[in-house]
């Protein structure tokens, strides 16, 4: 008798897409100026990142 297998469901790139936002989360934290809005400390990263080639 043939048994059958579970097909396992893909995550779509999840799991990729959360390291990158944990990196570029991490790098913020540590760059953030003093009263400076995270959404732009957010965007600074991420060049940062880019630039240094981490992304």
């Amino acid at each position: 008798m043939k048994r059958k297998t579970k097909r396992r469901k893909s995550t779509s790139g999840k799991s990729a897409n959360t390291r990158r936002v944990t990196m570029i989360s991490r790098k913020a934290k540590q760059i953030r100026k003093k009263g400076e809005q995270w959404t732009n400390t957010i965007k600074r990263a991420s060049k940062l990142l880019k630039k240094e080639g981490k992304l």
